[in-house]
């Protein structure tokens, strides 16, 4: 990650995506990044959170603790809902108003 950063700090404008699993590693590599005890210098870096997943999770249990007595009826409903939550991240993504 740090060698692809270095390649990327010679021009003007450039950014680095770092994705993990928890907030504590999102902290450590944030921590890690501001630093400049590691001998390389220190690099500006934010947090973003995206709120995405766990909004379509949550559309998902919801859906999922509603009484359905087909299986069937439940497993349209569940694709179905997967498929309007990620057409939904997708043009937000893109910038498309849903």
């Amino acid at each position: 990650m740090l060698q692809a950063v270095n390649r990327y700090r010679r021009s003007p404008e450039w950014s680095v995506a770092i994705l993990v699993p928890t907030n504590a590693l999102a902290i450590t590599a944030f921590d890690y990044m501001l630093g400049s005890d590691h001998g390389l210098p220190a690099y500006p870096a934010e947090i973003l959170v995206a709120a995405e997943g766990p909004i379509l999770a949550s559309a998902l249990i919801a859906l999922l603790l509603e009484p359905h007595n087909d299986p069937h009826q439940l497993a349209a409903l569940v694709l179905e809902a997967l498929g309007r939550g990620l057409i939904k991240l997708a043009a937000r993504h893109a910038g498309l108003r849903v």
